[in-house]
């Protein structure tokens, strides 16, 4: 037994960190057990870069993930963004993708990257922001004066 393999894999399973690879030679995506885990494809699932793209939900405040590989491959600048995803079995969840090119001589020959499943800290910062919004209207439109002050005693609105 391979112990570090061993352990590498229950720590990225328990962290939530897949890894995937797309060889632009052959055009081949590898994704691992986790990266699979989160998209909710069986073991068996062989993703092809068409199938991988079409799990990205599309919207307006969102840069389109074919626009940041384009991106990372012409300009070897590294990629690390945060995308939503609609899973095989139609959840939505939210990832950061963390990658970067590599090289031989001037051709970029593959992509290598990690995916996380962020989902629990944007739903928290969601939440956050909602509640602050929630607090400065009724801050904003309390009957009564309100006053916010720091804990030093200074005046902040």
């Amino acid at each position: 037994m391979n112990e570090p393999l061993e352990l590498y894999k229950k720590a990225a399973e328990i962290a939530k960190i897949g890894i995937w690879e797309l060889n632009l030679r052959d055009n081949v995506l590898f994704w691992d057990f986790v990266t699979k885990k989160i998209f909710e494809t069986n073991n068996n699932f062989h993703p092809t870069l068409q199938k991988a793209l079409s799990f990205y939900v599309r919207t307006p405040s969102t840069e389109p993930i074919e626009e940041k590989i384009r991106e990372t491959i012409f300009t070897g600048k590294a990629l690390t963004s945060q995308f939503q995803i609609k899973t095989v079995k139609g959840n939505l969840r939210w990832v950061e993708i963390n990658s970067q090119a590599e090289y031989i001589g001037e051709e970029c020959v593959r992509l290598v990257g990690t995916i996380q499943d962020i989902t629990p800290q944007r739903r928290l910062i969601e939440t956050l922001e909602l509640n602050h919004q929630k607090f400065l209207t009724a801050f904003d439109h309390a009957p009564i004066g309100m006053a916010l002050v720091s804990p030093e005693g200074n005046w902040i609105k």
